[in-house]
């Protein structure tokens, strides 16, 4: 697996590819990370604003979130809904400031331990992140999730950090950690929606 110029992260490393990946031959634009930096560094096609709790609130009422903020080509929340109270108003949220034909990526652990205690609500599936999307009015353009077993193991248990988990398995180890994936052990998970220029009316999260 090819991660150069990816943010070093054992666990991301996957995600990350697959991401730059998918945007490689979209065209770039104004973006928004309502995160880290992370997603700026793999996608370097896009000029990038950055946002985040708490100046930027993704769970203020619709009709009360910043009218202000222009329509972006692509918005990003990387590794931050599990950390919201309200995940599907803060997705219809992020719609609300992409342009007709942009996109909202979206990421997030799944078998990961609690982390950023007490604010650390969801664990989203693939499955609960189209159903995000769709609820927002967006199209689903992908939808991916990365882990193994060991990859769930060394998580839970906390047994080696990022920066370790490659000098304690070693290249040839490493490598074959980051290809094996087992959609059943998935530890993180990302999608990416597109807005419709002619949007169906988004629908409220209780439906289906």
């Amino acid at each position: 697996m090819t991660t150069e110029g990816l943010p070093t992260d054992a666990y991301r490393d996957a995600m990350y590819k697959a991401i730059r990946e998918h945007f490689a031959e979209l065209p770039g634009g104004q973006a928004l990370e309502v995160s880290g930096q992370k997603v700026a560094i793999v996608l370097r096609q896009f000029s990038w604003e950055f946002g985040g709790r708490p100046v930027f609130d993704l769970c203020l009422r619709e009709e009360s979130f910043p009218a202000a903020y222009p329509g972006y080509d692509l918005v990003t929340a990387d590794q931050v809904l599990e950390h919201v109270v309200d995940p599907f108003l803060a997705v219809r949220n992020l719609a609300g400031i992409v342009r007709p034909g942009g996109r909202v990526l979206i990421t997030s652990a799944l078998l990961f331990p609690v982390h950023d205690a007490p604010d650390d609500y969801w664990r989203f599936t693939t499955y609960g992140f189209k159903r995000l999307l769709t609820q927002a009015g967006l199209r689903v353009e992908t939808v991916g999730s990365w882990g193994n077993p060991d990859a769930v193991r060394y998580t839970l248990s906390w047994r080696e950090n990022n920066a370790t988990l490659e000098t304690t398995l070693g290249p040839e180890a490493y490598g074959k950690f980051l290809e094996t994936n087992d959609p059943t052990c998935p530890v993180m998970v990302w999608a990416v929606g597109k807005k419709p220029t002619d949007p169906p009316r988004a629908s409220g999260p209780t439906a289906g």
